[in-house]
């Protein structure tokens, strides 16, 4: 019987270690727990989506300059529409000029 049979998968898994930026790890695990995932196990499903997708057939890949523009501003001014909802249904009144 070889060392390897008394051991964990998780002890005979590959391991690389990473620095993070402040406030990547705190995100990491609020994503984990609402995936009900060890932290681990939520980087790798990250890393294999990263890594699984393919950006050459993503729509973007084939849009101009000019309609990813147009995608963006609309994406900003929708965030902007519910942000000013939420915050006039949080009791909220936008000063007068």
């Amino acid at each position: 019987m070889s060392d390897n049979d008394s051991k964990y998968p998780s002890e005979l898994a590959e391991r690389f270690q990473v620095r993070l930026p402040e406030g990547m790890r705190d995100r990491i695990k609020a994503a984990a727990a609402e995936n009900n995932r060890s932290m681990n196990a939520e980087i790798v499903h990250a890393l294999q989506l990263y890594l699984d997708f393919d950006f050459e057939k993503h729509p973007s890949a084939t849009m101009t300059e000019e309609q990813k523009e147009e995608i963006s501003e609309t994406y900003h001014r929708i965030l902007q529409e519910r942000l000013m909802e939420k915050m006039v249904q949080a009791g909220w009144k936008q000063p007068e000029d």
